[in-house]
């Protein structure tokens, strides 16, 4: 174990001194949400590794510790592609994580007695993901609310914790706010607009130059779906379909429910995943990161 990130971990911990790192612990939870193990077959799993391998493991943590420690660890998204060739470009979602196991047994055998119904079942995982390379490189989960899993909010804390040139949404995030928070720190927008509200925002202000330049574009076509279809085209916005890919292949890998059961869990349970999923794509993003968009 590293003797300096333990003692660290204790200079101003209370209770028992800790015996086992956080990288350990992140290691611990990487294996169960890969494999869909529980606790005590993750710590027997790692037993066995240890005992058949030259591995630098004093001791495994038991399950127990593996549980309770991770609430304790204070983990950001980290992104594996530092050098890029070329601008990064954007793309923000959010789609819904159950709080429940939705295997078909224990939906029937629990339904009746499920404290939350509804959209209540539901957390809303936010993504911001770069396009070129397929790096996640923010996230945030919040409580579900209203029919939609758009979010305006926590696209505009993104855009204000992190450096791009171009941020592309679904018509969710077509909002006022986002285009202003857009403007002030210099990103580019390719928002798509609502398909039932074709109005101009407020003329003349630089910071809806580009909403409104994509209502004119669509309106010079008189079928607005075939306007639609070429404004897309013309603006790259199928790129977009990156994240929906991403979320699909999140949701195989891991599952389509939370293993942590209290909130504070949660968010630090999907970015021990969002970083395990950022490492496999890793080879492919420093690939990626160097090929222009042509």
């Amino acid at each position: 174990m590293p003797k300096k990130e333990i003692g660290r971990l204790n200079i101003h911990g209370k209770g028992k001194t800790r015996k086992y790192s956080d990288a350990i612990i992140i290691i611990c939870h990487q294996i169960n949400y890969l494999y869909k193990l529980p606790y005590r077959q993750t710590q027997g799993l790692l037993e066995n590794i240890k005992k058949n391998s030259n591995l630098n493991i004093d001791e495994v943590p038991n399950y127990t510790t593996m549980c309770r420690r991770i609430k304790t660890l204070e983990l950001n998204v980290k992104d594996y592609v530092t050098d890029r060739a070329v601008p990064m470009v954007v793309a923000v979602d959010s789609t819904g994580i159950s709080i429940y196991n939705l295997s078909d047994w224990h939906r029937k055998m629990t339904l009746a007695d499920r404290k939350y119904k509804g959209l209540k079942r539901y957390r809303k995982f936010h993504v911001m993901m770069d396009l070129q390379t397929r790096q996640v490189v923010d996230i945030k989960v919040t409580e579900a609310e209203g029919k939609g899993v758009g979010d305006p909010t926590c696209a505009i804390d993104m855009v204000n914790r992190n450096k791009m040139d171009t941020i592309i949404a679904d018509g969710a995030y077509c909002t006022r706010s986002l285009y202003r928070t857009a403007y002030d720190n210099n990103v580019k927008t390719v928002i798509i607009p609502p398909k039932l509200k074709f109005d101009y925002y407020g003329f003349g202000l630089e910071a809806f130059k580009a909403y409104n330049e994509s209502i004119r574009y669509i309106k010079t076509c008189k079928d607005k779906k075939e306007g639609m279809k070429l404004w897309k085209q013309s603006k790259g916005y199928y790129r977009r379909s990156r994240i929906e890919s991403y979320f699909a292949s999140f949701k195989r890998t891991f599952g389509r429910h939370f293993v942590a059961k209290c909130d504070i869990k949660k968010q630090i349970d999907m970015i021990i995943k969002v970083n395990t999923l950022n490492i496999l794509r890793k080879d492919f993003a420093l690939l990626s990161s160097k090929i222009s968009w042509g």
